[in-house]
């Protein structure tokens, strides 16, 4: 991995890249390049967080120069690209077309097609200038670009390919409504539909330029849950499969929070229950599968508030001389493994919901008599740190950033119906 790291930032500075330059450096030389007054618009436009792709285009004028602007941003031109071709890498075989949605000066879609030359590359962007730009910039037979604002039906010139790539290619500057969504039904509240219904238009045309089956790889700015939510949903309404299996962090530089890999099928899929996404959004936000542990009473009380349990794994042994419990299930989406003891101990933990299916199957074969949340099946943080009223904090020490608190009462209200 490191080694394509490599190439692909020795392929960008190649290209006129300036990936090592500070950032000082780098606005100097887009100063002297273009002027003082386009390059006050400039700044304004990159201080404005509303600012659109449009307004950047409107700017732009050779390769050189959108190189430079490009190269403020590492996280999206190494760090997220990178992240993309590497997930993809493996799925490309000799005679396959693959696309860059977004592709800007094409830094991405000419590594490809330089490490691949036996396919054939296409990078798609809306800016005419861009277009033409990388046109004349780029001479490799295996490369080329066109112009297509996603807005538009396709054109018949952008051929449908096997692999695509988005790499933050659109929800850069999508404003939130400032509305709270209904925790026990996100797709209700107004910011879900404003989302997907903005969301539909771009996968639908996405589709039109996918063959049947091809993969498509995406980094999004998808940082609320119901935005993210909507995204997925409109995949499927537009004929993707999204495979959270496959989902990962593509985290970057400058960025304090990853951004969600999303791999999608170009085939028609049902729909997933908004439990089954919660579940997947949840793992990616904790970056495990364990969420939260609570022991004694407030376990049992939690336990008992689960509604629609439903029981995949359950298994009785004795542990220290004491009979012991483990039970293992989904409730209201989320995994769950319940141990209690004979005299009267009790421990929850709060799973993902694939975890919960790995630990069903562990019990039901033959393992160490040993809690679930302790032997070999299941490994808790360094450290459950224990707080007053019954409260636990779940994580490597109480100060960790990424700690998760959570009382009896909340837990039951989060998992009740």
């Amino acid at each position: 991995m490191d080694d394509v790291k490599s190439e692909f930032a020795k392929h960008l500075a190649g290209i006129g890249f300036e990936l090592s330059a500070t950032r000082e450096v780098i606005l100097e030389k887009l100063r002297k390049r273009m002027g003082e007054e386009r390059f006050k618009k400039f700044q304004s436009r990159q201080s404005h967080s509303a600012a659109s792709q449009e307004e950047f285009y409107s700017l732009f004028q050779d390769i050189v120069e959108g190189n430079l602007m490009r190269s403020l941003d590492t996280g999206a031109t190494l760090d997220a690209s990178l992240s993309l071709y590497q997930r993809c890498a493996p799925r490309i075989e000799s005679g396959m077309r693959i696309m860059e949605l977004g592709c800007w000066t094409g830094g991405l879609a000419s590594f490809i097609a330089t490490r691949h030359p036996n396919c054939s590359v296409a990078g798609v962007d809306l800016s005419h200038d861009v277009v033409k730009a990388c046109r004349e910039f780029y001479s490799r037979p295996n490369l080329g670009f066109q112009r297509w604002n996603y807005r538009w039906a396709k054109p018949d010139e952008v051929e449908p390919a096997d692999v695509l790539l988005c790499a933050m290619g659109v929800v850069h500057h999508m404003p939130n409504n400032g509305s709270l969504p209904d925790p026990r039904s996100i797709r209700r509240c107004p910011e879900y539909k404003k989302q997907l219904e903005h969301a539909i238009g771009y996968f639908g045309m996405w589709r039109s330029a996918a063959k049947d089956g091809a993969v498509f790889y995406a980094a999004l700015r998808l940082g609320l849950f119901a935005r993210f939510l909507a995204w997925i949903d409109a995949a499927q309404e537009a004929g993707w499969t999204p495979r959270l299996d496959r989902m990962w962090h593509v985290d970057m530089t400058g960025e304090k929070h990853p951004l969600p890999g999303l791999m999608f099928e170009a085939q028609k899929c049902d729909p997933l229950p908004e439990e089954a996404i919660i579940d997947r959004w949840a793992w990616f936000s904790r970056r495990d599968h364990l969420y939260a542990c609570v022991e004694g009473a407030p376990a049992l009380a939690a336990f008992r508030a689960f509604t629609d349990k439903k029981v995949i794994g359950t298994r009785e042994y004795r542990h220290k001389e004491l009979l012991t419990r483990d039970e293992v299930g989904v409730a209201a989406g989320t995994g769950y493994a319940f141990t209690q003891d004979a005299v009267s101990g009790f421990r929850l933990l709060l799973v993902s919901r694939a975890r919960a299916e790995e630990l069903a199957a562990g019990i039901s074969a033959k393992g160490s008599n040993a809690p679930i949340s302790n032997d070999g099946w299941f490994q808790l943080p360094p450290k459950i740190v224990p707080a007053v009223n019954g409260v636990f904090a779940c994580g490597a020490t109480p100060s960790t950033a990424r700690t998760e608190v959570f009382s009896s009462r909340s837990l039951i209200a989060c998992l009740a119906d």
